[in-house]
């Protein structure tokens, strides 16, 4: 059939598509409309002609095509009553674009034209639309009403322009141009039938006359493209008659013969009634259609043109019915039958010849077709005709032996649909089968796909035509057989293709055709899906289940067969078909007819097959372009809607299908691991359809329910992140955003999955694989031409591989969650050893994510600017919060191989640059916003920072390291400000060592160090700088492990350069770089001071008695320093100042206890600059509301505090982090403590609550030794006392009446026991007890029944039903039954009273107790059972006693909660303050062993008792030796001391004679001491060697030292000797003599129960005072160790039980630098090579060879104290320096290393380290806390009068900030401020201000004068009248403090209330206040005689006021 018909046929499909469009009335405004949307096409008509329609298009690319393409169609829709406006705009196109020659814009506006044209048609036609229940007739009268209507004709000079555009194209080389054009034509045709046929006559006449053309001829394609009824045919034709003699050339004659017989079929298949009528009324077509045949005929005498002109003679013959039935008939032969005859007949002979037998197929399958037309009924010439040829045609076109092979597939297709509508079943029982066998030649395959193809497409185009479900029965099974190998060999097209040999070809050629075959079969599937989805008869539910799931499964994989457009564009369109609604229910329910109501699952079975397959093509095709990326995903998206649809509408059903859980996920899994990998491509668009898919998966688990679906399914488990991503991912415009908003919600993913963890795999081996081509840089393309980069790259330019590696690599990070639980095995290959040859390869078990987090670290320095810094950035902000601590892990790993074996660095440009990436990764991870819980996880974050800062710390000085150390500045900065997030394990130490390692970046350090500024300093923007600081600042070289120099390579080259750059670079440029690095310099100053700024903040520091330690003075000193730098430097920065002031305010406001008296006497510091800044510092911490804890005198008082803040947040930590061994005591002292403060219940309440969270069954409530039930056990013991002595008491008096045996066990008695005593003695036993217990319910103390009411009611909210078990149990389990067993531990009886028959009796009645307490009886104890009956009568009472302890009182009510607050025993029972001591200590100790675990409970949960805990125990220090003596259960302390064994002579005189000495002076020097135990509970002496001093009194240090160990003396008490001899110099040695008097002072068990002795630290005076006492240690030198690191003692000693001085500590853990090796140089040839290290205050030289001392082999570690380094310089030999140092004298030593430079360097950072370090002398007064207000006040009214304005700001916003701070009553008259103006002459107010404060604040008299009159000796002459002034009106209050306390009296009066008999406030007797007003009087009196000069003032202002009072 033409082209034509299947326009027209394609114009209907849309109406019918649109039914609203057809009924739409146009408006006013529609016409208005057309110029404007056609002026749009016109504008972007090229958008709608893309010459690779399958191209990539973007979202916004697509939104325009719509627009377009929603612009046609609305033309379209109005075409149907405004089709004259439309064409007439759209003609003007037409032209406009033919002048343009715009062919292809051309072709669409023709096309355009011509389907408006074919709207407003069928729009007029729709009247007539055959509906359904009509009969044949009435549907045969219907169709023939419609084939007369014609179309409105435009106006002919329209039509006219339309025809001269059109005509043309009808001869293009381009079929499209060609069809638009004719379809054009034909609409023109139908409406303005005379402008066409105007134009083939003018052709006609112009060929007659013998002026054809080309284009005439041409033109006489018209009649092709000609609407043609029959009317207009038979004019048609007889006007070819007329014409038809002067067409004498030949192809003129084959051009007539071509158009006439399309247009003849035009006219059947346009107007098929008029041929029925025609064939129905036996008469011919009017005209001379038999005369043209004759011509015809005439003109076919050569055999060449036959199979042209037989075709044309046939349609001809077909018009004249009456003629053909004649000759079929044989009658009455005539001129007219005779020629016809003969061409029947010389059809049937060609036939069966070769040369024109293709011709006379043609004709044969004209009739056959033409016979279609003809109902069976009718009496047709041709339905005559066609049996008679039916068998030769057949055997002539589909003999699969012939030779054709397919030749003309369309005329066997013809054939096969023409006997097909003739007789069906015939052609199914036949024909059919023969095309579709497995034999059959795939041309037949190909015949009967596009022929059942074509009989859906036209459908039943008359009532009797045979329609496509004739062949449901009998080929739906074939053609799904045929699909599915079709689909096989499409699976080897791949393998084929590249294969070279000729079979392989050959099968390829095969293959090829077969798609061809598939595409066309998947296309006919799709129009008609029942032909795939129908069930088979022959077929089980389960056989038709997996038809369908093999056939959706070929359809997958064919939807994503790229190599064939048209096969996977087929594909998805027939995958989308089969899931509408209607489809779905087709294949979803195949068993439908059987079970109608039970829905089967093979819906999911079906859909679990589609999504693995899709899934499957976007993972496993890498090589595929983004565009055919996209057709998948678009895909996936439309069908999980259309799914949904469908699911929506059958949910009922589906929820309540158990078995599809396990189903569903055997696709979702695959989708979505498909989905997360494109969520990485480099398209949005693709990003955002990914993110649209994950939310339909959403949307089906809402439509399922989340309680329908296995709880295992990915998209359940991480529902909420992907609900997320599915709106957050489309929304996002933009590659880097886009990427940003995923990862961010990725990252928040926490449940792994199947899919999601083979999504992060894939996504790893993808990132793998872009990396090394990534690295290839400009090279990509070069390897592109070659042919040797990937396929999968092949597609993609250079910026998109950039792009997608950044998003997998982004996606990795973000995901990492997922991988973190996996391991794997690898296999490893170790290097060769020994006498093996071959590597040994071993398996080792690793974490999944290892491999990737070894690569990304690798390329953390790649030479690749991009990947280097991408990796930086998209770390930095995309790693999983879970991830933290493994990516921390791994960078500090990275950080740690570069430090060598002893510790030196390994400084080259990678590990330099690896260290500055490392620390922008971590910076952005902090600076990014967190949950709560983010940072919480990390675990190794203080080591990792730390690392940073001792590598970053050895850097060369040089512009690179400031730009570095600046960077690491920021870092501190963050992480202070996410300080609350970050669980630090030992956060005051981190903080401190912080502090004290960026002080020294500072100019301060830098300058006095050595440090130089000058051109050798490399430009910090040449990535070659890295070289320059790994080499040193000469930077020739690397220094390595080995100390060699190797070179650089290019960047050893960039080093040389820059070493000689002073040769060749102009001062200039030296200046400038000079002056770059000062810049750099100052600004890594005040970043400096910024970080320890935050560091400082709320940091407590702590305090020791060594003056050494005191770290306040050493930062107050270096603050100090700064400050004054900053004002004589005119370019030091503004915001330096700033930040120090900061700092310092920092300082003082978290350690005002111990630094107030530093910042009070900078009050009266002589620089007025300085005295500004420090009242600055006052001012601010005094805002930030820091307080001094004015009544504060406990110790422990801030401790006591946390404990019993009211939401016992310590106290549950506490809890949950103590082992049960420490249980008992720890509960026993927080019992003391909370009933010592009435809040024992509180606590009580909060843990039985705690215990009932933990506890999942009843039956394990209270059973366990849990801190709940020890503090339960202890409070009962505590309170209880009274009651167990009135209740039970009596009870064991009467016990105690019991004679004979107890013991009911037969095993474990005799043969004469008298089993019936023992039985009536445990009876009576059990009742004495329980009605003891019956009797004393009634006295049980009020807190009992709190708690039991308290445990009651808990028990009833979650175990509903057990409340009285769990009553008993604790009742009797922890408190009743433990008191009857044990008496002797509750103070009932006495320890021995009870003999071993009484005390089985207690035990078997505890053990009925505790049964009865349980509700259960005896089963497992045989022996018990008999006694079962006498037990249940005892449950009811029993029952009635548990039931009346859950009474409360009338007189207490019920608690609100069970958190509320609680009262204790009701008698606030009262502790000892030693008592209280002693438990504070030891909860002290507790919390300081558990401190870890404490800290990361407490910051997961309550973060600022977290920082409180931290500030309270830095301020408390270490815990006495008395805690941890406490502590330890059955050690040494509990045992009485040991009298000496016999021979202790000496021991004994020595005793007797000395004993009663006061040692408390050598004790405080703590030179001896006894701390904690070893690992074997032995306990551990200590002797630190460096405290010895020589005018010590050694009988006095004998003394001490017998006394502290006189605990071990006894025989079998070992303990432990450690000798710390750090330090430790010839004035450290006990003189031999008082050696061998000390030994001879030990007793023998000494000697023997001494079982090692630790020496620590030796060096070589060790060594040799060691040699010296060899002989008086005799065999006690045998038990020495000597442990060279004091880390080693902790293999000995755990490390909380070690009692080594901090300092001792630090000598390993607080080194800055290590050089190995180094060496030592002793003489001409005597060289020791040595470990260099340099801590903060000590240079360290640790021999490598081992020395013999006392016979054993060690490393010596000579220490000298930095003060003692006087010089450091260069010696004349390369690498060699000489250090000159004090140790007895002026001494020297030579070394030699290639790191010279540094050390050099290091050594004069410490020295200048420890002179800034060094705190000012200050005030030697003491500050108590209650001296802190008055003081303050006094030092701001002293400033107010100074002559500098800032300083008087100063001190007024001080005053201020103090009386808000301590609510003075003045506090509203003041306002803080900045920039105000302090007037000079403000006496007066400074007068009234203190006056008011001394009526208002009496109590501040004595502190607020005695600091006056410290300060008045400070100030100047002026200041010291203002002083007089201003203390006036306070000296009449010392009047309230001069009255002579009564011994014995009371003294709690305090001020501010009046004194019976005075007016006024009240005298306070205190002995205290009244020595303190004495001092103030005296200070007074040396005032009035020390200073004359003041003398009038003072009389006026001091002793006239002291006389009037």
């Amino acid at each position: 059939m033409s082209a034509q018909v299947h326009h027209t046929t394609s114009s209907s499909s849309f109406v019918s598509a649109s039914p609203s469009a057809q009924h739409r009335e146009p408006d006013v405004n529609d016409e208005k409309l057309i110029p404007d949307l056609i002026a749009r096409i016109g504008a972007n008509i090229h958008r709608l002609q893309k010459s690779d329609k399958d191209a990539y298009q973007t979202s916004d690319q697509i939104s325009l095509d719509n627009i377009l393409l929603n612009s046609e169609e609305e033309i379209v829709r109005l075409s149907a009553y405004k089709l004259p406006a439309i064409t007439s705009s759209l003609t003007d196109l037409l032209e406009s674009l033919n002048k343009k020659k715009d062919t292809e814009s051309l072709s669409h506006t023709m096309a355009l034209l011509a389907r408006c044209m074919a709207f407003q048609w069928d729009h007029i036609k729709a009247q007539y639309r055959n509906v359904q229940g009509l009969n044949e007739r009435e549907a045969i009268l219907l169709k023939e009403k419609q084939e007369q209507i014609l179309p409105p004709p435009l106006e002919d000079l329209l039509a006219r322009r339309i025809l001269e555009v059109g005509l043309p194209h009808l001869s293009s080389d381009k079929p499209s141009h060609q069809h638009n054009a004719g379809s054009l034509l034909f609409q023109l045709s139908a409406s303005n039938y005379e402008v066409v046929f105007s134009k083939i006559l003018e052709t006609l006449h112009t060929i007659s006359i013998g002026k054809e053309s080309e284009d005439v001829l041409n033109q006489l394609m018209l009649l092709e493209y000609f609407n043609l009824n029959s009317k207009r045919l038979s004019e048609l034709v007889d006007r070819i008659n007329k014409y038809i003699a002067h067409f004498r050339k030949e192809r003129q004659q084959l051009l007539l013969a071509q158009t006439l017989r399309k247009a003849i079929w035009n006219w059947i298949g346009n107007y098929p009634m008029e041929f029925v009528g025609l064939c129905q009324s036996g008469a011919r077509l009017p005209g001379p259609a038999d005369q043209i045949f004759d011509i015809v005929d005439g003109w076919a005498k050569k055999a060449s043109v036959k199979n042209v002109f037989w075709p044309v003679q046939t349609m001809l013959f077909i018009l004249c019915p009456d003629v053909m039935l004649k000759v079929i008939l044989n009658k009455e032969k005539t001129n007219d039958t005779t020629l016809k005859e003969k061409f029947l007949e010389s059809l049937k002979s060609a036939l069966k010849t070769g040369k024109v037998a293709d011709a006379a197929a043609v004709c044969y399958v004209d009739i056959c077709k033409a016979a279609t037309f003809v109902s069976k009924s009718d009496m047709s010439a041709l339905r005559y005709l066609v049996p008679s040829i039916e068998l030769e045609l057949r055997e002539r076109l589909f003999d699969p032996k012939g030779d054709r092979a397919g030749s003309d597939v369309d005329l066997m297709t013809d054939c096969l649909v023409a006997l097909f509508r003739i007789s069906p079943r015939k052609a199914l029982s036949t024909l059919f089968p023969d095309c579709i066998v497995a034999e059959a030649p795939l041309h037949f395959k190909m015949v009967l796909v596009k022929g059942l193809l074509r009989i859906v497409q036209e459908g039943d185009q008359l009532p009797w035509t045979p329609t496509i479900s004739e062949v449901y029965a009998t080929m739906c099974g074939p053609l799904r057989v045929l699909f599915l190998d079709f689909v096989q060999s499409a699976r080897s097209y791949g393998a084929l293709k590249t294969a070279t040999d000729k079979k392989s070809k050959a099968q390829f050629e095969n293959v090829e055709k077969e798609l061809e075959i598939l595409t066309l079969l998947i296309k006919l599937f799709h129009h008609d899906p029942t032909l795939a989805l129908s069930p088979l008869p022959s077929k089980t539910a389960a056989q038709t289940i997996e038809n369908t799931r093999s056939i959706m499964s070929g359809l997958s994989f064919c939807s994503s067969f790229f190599a064939i457009p048209e096969l996977y564009q087929s594909a998805a369109q027939a995958l989308l078909s089969f899931h509408t609604v209607t489809n779905i229910e087709r294949w979803a329910y195949p068993a439908r007819d059987q079970a109608p109501q039970t829905p089967s699952t093979v819906f999911w079975e079906v859909e679990a097959a589609v999504n693995t397959g899709l899934a499957s093509a976007l993972i496993e095709q890498r090589d595929i372009k983004t565009s055919e990326i996209q057709h998948l995903v678009t895909l996936v998206e439309e069908i999980l809607i259309r799914r949904n649809a469908f699911l929506e509408r059958s949910k009922d059903l589906y929820r309540s299908l158990v078995n599809i859980k396990d189903v569903r996920l055997q696709g979702i899994a695959r989708l979505e691991q498909a989905l997360l990998i494109h969520l990485c491509c480099g398209e949005t668009d693709i990003c955002s359809k990914a993110a649209t898919c994950f939310g339909l998966l959403c949307d089906e688990i809402d439509i399922l329910g989340q309680m329908h679906v296995n709880e295992n399914d990915s998209i359940v488990m991480n529902y909420t992140v992907y609900r997320k991503l599915s709106t957050a991912g489309v929304l996002q415009t933009g590659r880097q955003h886009q990427q940003r908003v995923i990862r961010n919600l990725l990252r928040r993913t926490e449940a792994q999955s199947t899919g999601n963890f083979a999504a992060w795999e894939e996504v790893l081996v993808r990132w793998k694989e872009y990396t090394p081509v990534l690295q290839l840089g400009e090279e990509i393309e070069k390897a592109r031409k070659l042919g040797t980069l990937p396929s999968m790259f092949t597609h993609k330019s250079i910026a998109d591989i950039k792009q997608e590696w950044q998003n997998y690599l982004g996606f990795l990070c973000a995901l990492s969650t997922v991988a973190l639980g996996k391991e794997t095995t690898v296999r490893v290959q170790e290097k060769p050893s020994g006498l093996l040859r071959k590597a040994a390869t071993n398996e080792k078990v690793i974490k999944v994510i290892d491999p990737f987090l070894t690569e990304l670290v690798g390329l953390v320095t790649s030479d690749d600017a991009f990947i280097r810094e991408t990796i930086m950035a998209v770390s930095g902000v995309s790693f999983s919060p879970a991830s933290f601590p493994v990516l921390f892990s791994a960078l500090g790993e990275e950080v740690r191989s570069f430090f060598g074996d002893a510790g030196q660095f390994d400084f080259n440009p990678r590990s330099i640059l690896f260290v500055d990436q490392a620390i922008g990764i971590v910076k952005h991870i902090l600076e990014m916003p967190h949950e709560a819980d983010d940072l919480s996880l990390i675990t190794s974050f203080e080591s990792l920072i730390l690392l940073f800062v001792k590598f970053v710390s050895q850097l060369v000085i040089n512009s690179v390291s400031f730009r570095i150390k600046k960077n690491l500045c920021a870092l501190l900065e963050v992480m202070m400000t996410q300080r609350q997030y970050i669980s630090f394990l030992r956060e005051t130490e981190f903080r401190n060592t912080l502090v004290d390692a960026v002080m020294e970046w500072t100019s301060d350090f830098v300058l006095k160090s050595g440090g130089t500024l000058t051109s050798s300093m490399p430009d910090v923007s040449h990535s070659s700088d890295y070289t320059s600081v790994a080499a040193g600042s000469s930077g020739s070289g690397q220094l390595t492990t080995s100390g060699s120099i190797k070179p650089l390579g290019a960047l050893g080259n960039v080093a040389s350069l820059a070493m000689n750059r002073d040769r060749d670079v102009s001062l200039e440029a030296q200046r400038a770089e000079t002056a770059l690095a000062r810049k750099l310099l100052r600004e890594l100053d005040v970043a400096c001071i910024s970080a320890i700024a935050s560091l400082l903040r709320g940091l407590a520091l702590p305090q020791g008695p060594d003056p050494k330690e005191n770290k306040f003075g050493k930062y107050f000193t270096f603050f100090t320093t700064l400050l004054t730098r900053c004002k004589q430097d005119k370019d030091s920065p503004p915001l330096l100042a700033e930040c120090a002031i900061k700092a310092l305010s920092n300082l003082l406001s978290a350690n005002i206890h111990s630094g107030l008296e530093y910042f009070v006497s900078m009050g009266f510091h002589e620089d007025h600059e300085t005295r500004t800044a420090f009242l600055r510092v006052i001012s601010n911490i005094l805002n930030q509301g820091t307080e001094f804890d004015l009544g504060d005198t406990d110790k422990y008082a801030k401790l006591t505090e946390l404990l019993l803040d009211s939401d016992l947040s310590l106290v549950t930590a506490l809890g949950e982090i103590t082992q049960v061994t420490e249980a008992d005591q720890i509960a026993a002292a927080l019992i003391r403590l909370f009933e010592s403060n009435d809040k024992s219940m509180m606590l009580v309440r909060r843990l039985i609550m705690m215990e009932m969270n933990k506890t999942e069954s009843v039956g394990t409530l209270f059973r366990s030794n849990s801190m709940a039930t020890k503090v339960l056990s202890a409070y009962f013991k505590l309170i209880g006392n009274q009651y167990l002595e009135d209740g039970l008491l009596p009870a064991f008096q009467e016990f105690f009446t019991i004679q004979g045996s107890f013991e009911l066990d037969p095993t474990r008695v005799g043969p004469n026991h008298d089993m019936a005593t023992a039985t009536v003695n445990v009876k009576r036993t059990i009742q004495i007890f329980m009605d003891a217990i019956v009797k004393a319910a009634t006295i049980l103390p009020t807190p009992f029944r709190e708690v039991s009411n308290c445990i009651h009611r808990m028990v009833a909210e979650k175990f509903p039903g057990h409340e009285r078990i769990a009553v008993g149990g604790i009742m009797f389990l922890r408190y009743m039954c433990p008191a009857i067993l044990a008496p002797e531990g509750f103070g009932l009886l006495g320890s021995g009273v009870l003999t071993p028959e009484q005390r089985r009796g207690l035990v078997l009645a505890t053990k009925v107790l505790q049964n009865l307490a349980n509700g259960i009886s005896f089963s497992k104890e045989g022996y018990m059972v008999g006694i079962n009956s006498f037990v249940q009568e005892l449950q009811k009472p029993l029952n009635d006693v548990i039931d009346n302890y859950t009474v409360l009182p009338a007189n207490i009510g019920m608690p609100s909660s069970s958190t509320g607050g609680g009262s204790g025993s009701g008698g606030n029972m009262h502790v000892t303050e030693e008592q209280h001591n002693e438990d504070m200590a030891l909860l002290h100790h507790h919390m300081t062993l558990n401190l870890e675990k404490l800290n990361k409970t407490l910051a997961a949960t309550d973060r600022e008792t977290y920082e409180r805990l931290g500030i309270i125990l830095q301020r408390l220090g270490k815990p006495s030796d008395m805690s941890m003596q406490k502590k330890l259960a059955g050690g040494a302390m509990s045992r009485a001391p040991a009298s000496p064994s016999k021979g202790s002579n000496f021991y004994e005189e020595f005793m007797q004679a000395h004993g009663s000495k006061n040692t408390d002076a050598i004790k405080q020097k703590k030179i001896y001491y006894k701390h904690g135990v070893n690992k074997d509970k032995h306990p551990v002496y200590y002797y630190v060697a460096r405290r010895f001093e020589k005018n010590i009194d050694m009988e006095l240090l004998l003394l001490h030292i017998l006394k502290t160990t006189q605990e071990s003396f006894a025989p079998n008490s070992p303990f432990v000797l450690v000798i710390d001899t750090t330090l430790a110099g010839t004035d450290h040695q006990i003189a031999l003599p008082w050696c061998a008097k000390y030994m001879r002072h030990f007793p023998e068990t000494a000697g023997s129960n001494l079982k090692t002795i630790f020496v620590v630290n030796p060096n070589h005076t060790v060594k040799k005072y060691a040699n010296r006492i060899k002989a008086l240690l005799g065999r006690a030198g045998k038990k020495v160790v000597f442990l060279p690191s004091a880390a080693r003692l902790f293999e000995y000693i755990s490390e909380p039980e070690q009692g080594l001085p901090s300092s001792t500590l630090a000598v390993e853990t607080d080194i800055k630098a290590t050089f190995s090796p180094v060496m030592k140089m002793s003489g001409q040839y005597h060289i020791k090579e040595v470990v260099l290290r340099i801590s903060t205050d000590l240079l360290q030289l640790v021999t490598v060879k081992q020395h013999p001392v006392l016979g054993k082999a060690t490393n010596l570690i000579d220490l000298y104290h930095i003060s003692t380094v006087h010089e450091v310089t260069h010696s004349s030999e390369d690498h060699e320096f000489v250090i000159k140092y004090e140790s007895g004298g002026q001494k020297a030593m030579t070394l030699r290393s290639t790191a010279s430079q540094q050390i050099i360097q290091a050594l004069k950072a410490s020295r200048a380290r420890w002179t800034l370090s060094r705190p000012e002398k200050v005030s030697s007064r003491v500050f108590r806390p209650s001296d802190v207000p008055g003081t303050l006040l006094n030092v701001a009214l002293l400033n107010l009068g100074s002559n500098r304005n800032a300083l008087r700001v100063a001190a007024y916003n001080m005053l201020s900030a103090l009386c808000h701070n301590s609510n003075f009553s003045i506090k509203l008259q003041l306002l803080e401020t900045d920039g105000m103006c302090i007037p000079r002459n403000n006496s007066q107010f400074v007068q009234r201000v203190s006056e008011k404060l001394a009526h208002s604040e009496t109590g501040l008299t004595l502190e607020f004068l005695t600091e006056a009159m410290h300060s008045i000796t400070k100030t100047t002459q002026a200041a010291r009248a203002l002083v007089l002034e201003y203390i006036a009106p306070w000296v009449p209050n010392l009047a309230l403090f001069c009255v002579k306390p009564v011994p014995g009296a009371s003294s709690s009066q305090t001020p501010g209330t009046p004194t019976p008999g005075m007016p006024g406030p009240s005298v306070t007797e205190s002995p205290e206040k009244f020595s303190k007003a004495v001092e103030v009087i005296n200070s007074l009196i040396d005032l009035t005689i020390r200073e004359p000069a003041l003398k009038t003032s003072v009389l006026t202002h001091v002793w006239q006021t002291i006389g009037k009072v």
